[in-house]
């Protein structure tokens, strides 16, 4: 009866443990108290469904932790908001870059659960930290972003893009024109920035984000300043980015590109027009 106003509390921030602490025993070591807490309070929701699942061995590996028990955990409505709240405001800037990364993989997983506030909440948020003057922060944002971004599209809009809400679009498409503007390529942590902006632009060509072929030939550019870079695995995210890009807005199998004229020019006169631009450009 003296726990009973405060299991709810108690059960989420127990599980928030289990699944996104760093340390394994640190998991395991919460997973225990949940265990201890099922049986003796015997009113956590989904109490013995969650020890069968969040146990000794599924904790060891942090990879299966955030991706196999996390979303698992984020498909019960009880702790689905506590989890992505955490996602959202503690690991998508944690110290550790391998620790960001596999949060923005975590987020796909469960954000698509609660669309409404993923479009209205989480992505608005990730794009304003995107400049962020902390460089964990706004690495761990364009990651995060590019991620849900991605998983939500395909979970929720047919993989397109076109179909988010326009303000939404207007500022994921702003991202990394806005951290090139600030010139966040350069100095400590450049080279990260890097790649965060490679695998976004990979994702906005990935569920053909409404583009015009001013924004292509720009994205087509900043691409191949990537590409040179002598770190492998930023000029191998370019190159990613930039089999997405072609296929989606230099191809005459490609999705038409937004910024037409109001009188409805077609999406293929855009692509062309954006071709034989790229052609001189090259």
């Amino acid at each position: 009866a003296v726990m009973a106003p405060h299991v709810a509390q108690l059960a989420q921030s127990l599980l928030v443990v289990v699944t996104f602490d760093r340390e394994v025993n640190v998991r395991r070591a919460a997973s225990a108290a949940f265990q201890e807490n099922v049986g003796r309070q015997g009113s956590f929701p989904h109490g013995i469904e969650i020890v069968t699942r969040a146990d000794y061995f599924a904790l060891g590996s942090r990879p299966n932790a955030y991706l196999r028990v996390a979303p698992f955990l984020a498909s019960l409505e009880e702790y689905r908001p506590m989890l992505l709240r955490h996602l959202l405001e503690v690991k998508s800037r944690h110290w550790d870059e391998s620790v960001r990364l596999l949060a923005a993989q975590a987020a796909a997983r469960a954000a698509p659960l609660a669309p409404e506030w993923t479009v209205e909440v989480m992505l608005p948020a990730l794009c304003k930290r995107a400049l962020s003057l902390d460089l964990k922060e706004r690495t761990g944002a364009v990651h995060m972003a590019a991620e849900v971004l991605l998983a939500l599209c395909r979970a929720r809009h047919a993989g397109s893009g076109a179909a988010l809400p326009p303000e939404l679009r207007k500022a994921i498409s702003g991202v990394v024109p806005a951290v090139e503007k600030a010139r966040l390529y350069r100095g400590r942590g450049g080279e990260a920035m890097r790649g965060a902006v490679c695998r976004m632009l990979e994702v906005c060509a990935a569920v053909r984000m409404p583009c015009g072929p001013k924004a292509a030939l720009r994205s087509l550019a900043s691409l191949d300043d990537s590409i040179k870079h002598p770190t492998e695995q930023i000029s191998l995210a370019a190159v990613a980015a930039l089999r997405q890009l072609s296929r989606a807005y230099f191809s005459e199998g490609g999705g038409s590109t937004g910024g037409g004229s109001a009188g409805g020019s077609t999406g293929g006169g855009s692509r062309a027009a954006g071709i034989q631009r790229a052609g001189r450009w090259r």
